[in-house]
């Protein structure tokens, strides 16, 4: 017989799998994010999860995407939560400025935390970069319990980092496919040089 541990491992590791092929199957990037975050949520045995994005706004990180029963009480806000990179306060915001992960088994002692459930006793926040490198999002996991991920959900966290990467470069490669279009379209249209030129630059 396995041990409970390497059976725990395993049952993980096909639930990921699994959740792959889901996000590889899934056009839509909202929908494939609130999957990622219940994926979070259920592979870590966390609270709550959430996962936010940079925004096109200059330091800006929006949360939208979330699992677990505080975050379904705040999330009903069409406007989304937002966080200033720039300031680094909170463990969220200075992941994203650093792109370094954090894990706190106790949140009462990290200076960097602020609260935004009650019940958080544990955090643990992992950057997520695209295939340039570049910072785009936070996968951000939280406990009531104390000293709740060990190496084990941090690895669990960081690659689904990496799946949440693929999603949004995806998503940048669809966006950006539209946008060549539409020039496309302007260069047969009877459009000014410096529209056309403008167009460009926003693609």
């Amino acid at each position: 017989h396995e041990p409970p541990t390497t059976i725990s491992i395993m049952g993980a590791t096909a639930r990921l799998a699994e959740l792959l092929k889901e996000m590889a199957a899934e056009e839509n990037l909202d929908r494939a994010l609130d999957r990622l975050a219940q994926s979070a949520l259920e592979n870590t045995g966390s609270r709550n999860a959430l996962v936010a994005r940079m925004t096109d706004a200059l330091g800006l990180l929006e949360i939208r995407h979330g699992a677990g029963p505080e975050w379904e009480l705040i999330s009903s806000d069409d406007e989304g939560l937002q966080i200033d990179v720039n300031t680094q306060s909170g463990i969220v915001a200075y992941v994203a400025a650093t792109g370094k992960t954090v894990s706190t088994g106790d949140v009462r002692n990290e200076p960097r935390y602020e609260n935004l459930f009650d019940t958080t006793l544990s955090e643990l926040a992992v950057p997520i970069h695209d295939s340039e490198g570049r910072m785009r999002a936070v996968l951000n996991v939280e406990s009531d319990q104390m000293n709740a991920y060990s190496p084990k959900e941090q690895a669990v966290c960081e690659l689904l980092a990496q799946v949440a990467a693929m999603a949004l470069d995806r998503h940048r490669s669809s966006e950006r496919e539209e946008a060549l279009i539409e020039v496309g379209a302007a260069l047969a249209s009877a459009m000014t040089e410096q529209e056309l030129v403008e167009r460009v630059i926003r693609v």
